[in-house]
């Protein structure tokens, strides 16, 4: 027998054999329900580099805060208060967006953070929210 190439194991009776990978079957894998964020479509001006170290830590907490929300809170929280999204349509924006943002996207997904001082934008695309815009200087869109 050659120990560098063990023999094949088969499936028996529906069975799985020692040595054998159990795949998870994707049908029934729990789905996602918390924004996973995406940070590769951040336009100039509008990056994390062009924070403070304050509007950083303002952002990242925000960003935790979000994560421990489910995609239905945040959807269906007060805006205003700060805990949910508001959607904002698409032409009322003053900012270029990239291609991530299609012709077909009619309104952005705008979350404000440290209270009415700073926006996040971009777009949800089932559970990942790509962030297109750190807005420190509320100068993305009218407001």
């Amino acid at each position: 027998m050659d120990r560098r190439h063990p023999p094949k194991q088969k499936l028996k009776g529906g069975k799985l054999n020692e040595g054998q990978i159990k795949v998870a079957d994707s049908v029934n894998a729990r789905k996602i329900d918390y924004p996973i964020f995406c940070f590769k479509h951040l336009m100039s001006g509008y990056k994390l580099d062009d924070c403070s170290l304050e509007q950083k830590a303002y952002f990242i907490s925000k960003l935790v805060k979000m994560a421990q929300q489910t995609w239905q809170t945040l959807m269906t929280s007060d805006h205003k208060s700060g805990a949910g999204f508001e959607l904002i349509p698409k032409e009322q924006m003053k900012v270029t967006f990239p291609s991530i943002i299609t012709e077909d996207v009619q309104k952005i997904y705008v979350m404000r953070f440290n209270g009415d001082n700073y926006r996040i934008l971009g777009n949800r695309s089932d559970e990942v929210y790509h962030i297109t815009h750190i807005d420190v200087n509320l100068s993305a869109y009218k407001h």
